[in-house]
């Protein structure tokens, strides 16, 4: 599965027709804030993301088991509506379905990163190609933002939930491998990243 054109990718996931833990990877690449004057090395910086993450479930579900294991009310949460739907039954893939156009025709997979504790790292490198993930929240909090929490869901332990961009998704296996847009490059970051957990 390399080398897909993102209508593949489309067809490909829209047809998973399982739910749990999978295999994952992606690349995202971020621009600081408009409102501030990031060094050069910071005018864009890329974070790998490589671990096991849960995908296909329902979100509002998902909230729901986790109240009752902590012994409050599952009623008590219901879900805010987002800026994509399900595109297929698996609840992996979303297409955008809001009111910008710009975004019209954009797919994102959504994970759940913390339901279980599986292995996951983050690597962040500068523009420069130099590691920064020891200083990432710190820099992340001057030049890019404070990253967006979950809605309130009453919980000690919240059900983390994440929307990435399908291509930033370079790698999808559950049993079989999905997708599969790893490069050299790629697995010379992350390999090591996941095998030092």
């Amino acid at each position: 599965m390399f080398n897909m054109t993102q209508n593949q990718m489309v067809d490909v996931l829209a047809g998973i027709e399982t739910s749990g833990a999978f295999g994952f990877v992606s690349v995202t690449h971020k621009l600081p804030l408009k409102s501030v004057v990031a060094p050069d090395n910071l005018k864009e910086v890329t974070l790998f993301f490589v671990g096991i993450v849960s995908a296909g479930m329902d979100y509002e579900a998902e909230v729901r088991k986790q109240l009752i294991a902590e012994g409050k009310d599952p009623n008590s949460f219901e879900a805010k509506g987002t800026y994509a739907v399900p595109v297929g039954p698996n609840k992996i893939l979303y297409a955008y379905s809001g009111d910008k156009a710009e975004l019209e025709g954009n797919h994102y997979v959504r994970i759940f990163p913390n339901l279980h504790n599986f292995k996951k790292a983050v690597v962040v490198k500068d523009a420069e190609s130099q590691d920064i993930t020891a200083n990432w929240p710190a820099i992340r909090d001057q030049y890019f933002g404070k990253p967006r929490k979950n809605e309130n869901q009453g919980l000690k332990n919240p059900v983390e939930v994440r929307m990435y961009s399908l291509q930033s998704v370079k790698y999808l296996k559950r049993g079989e491998v999905f997708i599969n847009e790893i490069t050299e490059e790629i697995a010379k970051i992350t390999v090591p990243a996941i095998k030092g957990i």
